[in-house]
This record gives structure tokens, C-alpha cells and sequence, in this order.
């Protein structure tokens, strides 16, 4: 009997514009999350004695990644072999880079290392192991193959899964482990970067198999509950619309009843917190602490972002390093940003007024527009403004 651990796509490198920013030779902290769930997946591998991590792929963000994250991702591999579980790695759309039909990757580096127990699969193969067999299918697009129909190219790739499933034993639990688009699957981010040539697989091609497990799209979800076909997700939250999401590893055990469990990744919280402003609010600071005070959230070790509208354009900013304090006393981890926005003060049109009279100088104009479209409470900064742009532009015109 086995155990094996799956995990969805890793994305070394991704979302570090929302982590803080490495100083010197520190990480910044996304890149150093990233590398705690590896450690954590690992864990996991040794405590449920699993012979295996095998991985849907996007091991790297960047198709071209520096050598610091490749050293890294090897040193982790490194001590995954050394407590004697292997690593299978399914290539992802991020790790090619593509010269015509011909690929490329950083993989070529990790395989010239040549360590031990390490398996990169370029095309489909199946590993088989006591009582399961697991069979894997890289990334394919459109112009991997000879073809200028998307329709021809996932027949193409259906032809061969259905080609390598006469080759398992039906006594085996067998197992589809892949880096596809699967019908009907929702994206949340970036995950397909071109529409045009993506191959959406449809659900009966994995029809017999007793469980499919695609990386490729974030959110983890059940397309098919017989046989079971499903998305996995990727390892961890990336951006703000993944913050409900729970990341997860599958643990394939066929000696126990249960045959496949789920793991909940310990990912860092993403927090989005939005607070609105009224109009006659005399201190902003202070009311938008209150309101955080008020909500009750839970910021635990929380990457925090922040939006501030503000009912009136009259009202003061918030003082932002108190209101980053604030959050930051209620256990946050990193505020990578707070976007503040402003309602516009809309300018009246009247009857009659489509045009200004040009005959007189441009201040007077203004100030005529100003007394019949402008509301009295913004018609002196409505013409400072006004008047400052025309005399910027009668500058930028006289030096050209």
C-alpha cells in the first residue's frame, strides 16, 4: 500500500508587490511564506509516512527565475529526498519558456543538478506505485502541436491520456495529476495568461480515471463528484479576491478507507477592510479607528489592505501612521497599502451655457462659467484650479 502527498501549484516569487520588502539578504516575506508551506508540506509528507510530493506545476512565478530562488527551491528538494521522499514535478505554463514548438525551462537547471529522487515529466507518464498509479500530464497549449484549431489540439491531448490509461492495471487506483484548464472551472486571477490558445479540457476526458487532480487554476474545485475530477488550487492566497479561499494538499493513503484526505495549508491571512467616511465626520483619523475598533476582525499575522472613502471632498485625510499603528496593534503583519478615494463634485450644466463666450479674457470666462455650473461651497477652488491650468498652458505653449 502507499501514501502520497499532492500539492497544487507552488508559484515561488508571486504577489511580493503585497509582502514586505526584503533588506540586504532577507527575503521579502511573501518569498519566505512560500518556503514555510514547502516546509510545512514536507512535514506533513513525513508524519503520514508518504513515499512521494508530487506537484501540479508553476513551481516558479517567473518563467526566467534568478538563482536565488532556484537555489532555494533546490535545497528544499534537497532535504525532501534526505527524509526520503521523492519529489514528481508536473511542468506548469510557468515553467516553459517556448521557442516555436520547442521548450525551455528552469527545470533544465534542477534536472543538470541531478538529485536524487527528483522527477520533472515533460510529457505524459505514469508512475506507478504498490496498489496506485499516478499519472501525470504537463501543460500543453495550442502551439505545442501541429495545429491551428484549439478543438484539434485537445483532441490531440485526449488521444494521448486515453492512450496511456490502456497501460494501467484496473486492480491499481489510478489517478490523473495534470496542469490543465478543466470545462466550467473558474479562474481568480491570472492563471490563464493566453485565452487564444488555452486548451479547456472537457470533463469525460479523465472519465476513467478514479480521481483527477489539475493544477493551473487557483481556487480549489470540484468539477465531477463520479468519478471525482477537480481542481486542487494553487499552494497559497496570491491576491485579495483569494482571501475566503482555503489552500489545500491531498493525502492519498490507499491502505485506509478514506483513500484521499484533505490538509488545510497554513497560509498567511489577506485582509481587505473598507471604511467609509460621512460627511460630517470632524476627525477622520479617529473615526476610522473606531470603526476598525468596531468590526472586531480578526488581523492575526494578517497582510492588511485598506480602503478609505470619504463621503465629502471638504473632509481631511486620515493621518496614515496612526491608522497604520491602529492596525498593526491589532495583530496585522504588513499594510501594503491604503487607497483613499474621494467623492467628485459634479458640475452643473444650465440651459444656455454650452458655450463660453471667448471674447473676453480667459479669467473673466472662467469666473462667468463658474457663477452659473459651479456650486457656490467649490467656485473659489474651481477657479484657482482653472485659472492655474491656463496659465500652465499658455507657459508649455510659449516654449514650444
Amino acid at each position: 500500500m502507499s501514501v502520497a502527498v499532492i500539492l497544487g501549484d507552488i508559484h515561488l516569487g508571486k504577489s511580493l508587490s503585497i509582502g514586505k520588502s526584503g533588506i540586504g539578504s532577507t527575503l521579502n516575506s511573501r518569498i519566505a511564506d512560500q518556503l514555510n508551506l514547502l516546509e510545512w508540506t514536507l512535514e506533513q509528507a513525513i508524519s503520514h509516512q508518504a513515499s512521494c510530493i508530487i506537484t501540479t506545476g508553476d513551481v516558479f512565478e517567473d518563467p526566467r527565475p534568478g538563482p536565488t530562488l532556484i537555489s532555494l527551491f533546490i535545497h528544499w528538494l534537497k532535504k525532501c529526498t534526505d527524509n526520503d521522499v521523492a519529489v514528481h514535478i508536473c511542468k506548469g505554463n510557468h515553467d516553459i519558456i517556448r521557442s516555436g514548438q520547442h521548450h525551455m525551462s528552469a527545470f533544465d537547471i534542477i534536472s543538470a543538478a541531478d538529485i536524487e529522487n527528483v522527477f520533472i515529466y515533460n510529457d505524459i507518464s505514469t508512475l506507478d506505485l504498490p496498489g496506485v498509479s499516478f499519472t501525470i500530464l504537463p501543460f500543453r497549449d495550442r502551439r505545442s502541436f501541429d495545429t491551428n484549431l484549439n478543438s484539434e489540439a485537445v483532441r490531440l491531448v485526449q488521444d494521448k491520456v486515453k492512450y496511456e490509461r490502456l497501460g494501467l492495471d484496473d486492480r491499481n487506483l489510478n489517478i490523473m495529476v495534470g496542469h490543465f484548464a478543466l470545462v466550467g472551472s473558474l479562474p481568480v486571477g491570472d492563471e490563464v495568461d493566453d485565452m487564444h490558445n488555452e486548451l479547456f479540457m472537457p470533463l469525460n476526458t479523465f472519465a476513467d480515471y478514479d480521481y483527477t487532480f489539475m493544477g493551473h487554476i487557483h481556487k480549489p474545485q470540484v468539477m465531477s463528484k463520479g468519478p471525482f475530477i477537480s481542481h486542487i488550487g494553487s499552494m497559497d492566497l496570491s491576491n485579495f479576491s483569494e482571501n475566503t479561499h482555503s489552500k489545500i494538499i491531498a493525502i492519498v493513503d490507499t491502505s485506509t478507507s478514506e483513500v484521499v484526505k484533505y490538509l488545510d495549508l497554513p497560509t498567511r491571512p489577506l485582509k481587505q477592510i473598507t471604511v467609509s467616511v460621512p460627511a460630517d465626520v470632524t476627525d477622520t483619523t479617529a473615526f476610522v479607528i473606531d470603526q476598525l475598533k468596531e468590526g472586531e476582525q480578526d488581523l492575526s499575522s494578517a497582510i492588511v489592505r485598506m480602503h478609505i472613502g470619504y463621503e465629502s471632498p471638504d473632509l481631511i485625510s486620515i493621518d496614515r501612521p496612526k491608522v497604520e499603528e491602529a492596525v498593526m496593534r491589532m495583530g496585522a503583519f504588513h499594510i501594503p497599502r491604503i487607497d483613499q478615494e474621494r467623492k467628485v463634485v459634479q458640475v452643473k450644466k444650465a440651459a444656455g451655457m454650452e458655450n463660453m463666450d471667448n471674447t473676453v479674457n480667459e479669467v473673466t470666462a472662467i469666473k462667468m462659467y463658474a457663477s452659473e455650473n459651479v456650486e457656490e461651497n467649490f467656485r473659489n477652488d474651481f477657479i484657482s484650479l482653472a485659472s492655474a491650468t491656463v496659465a500652465e498652458a499658455k507657459e508649455t505653449n510659449a516654449a514650444s
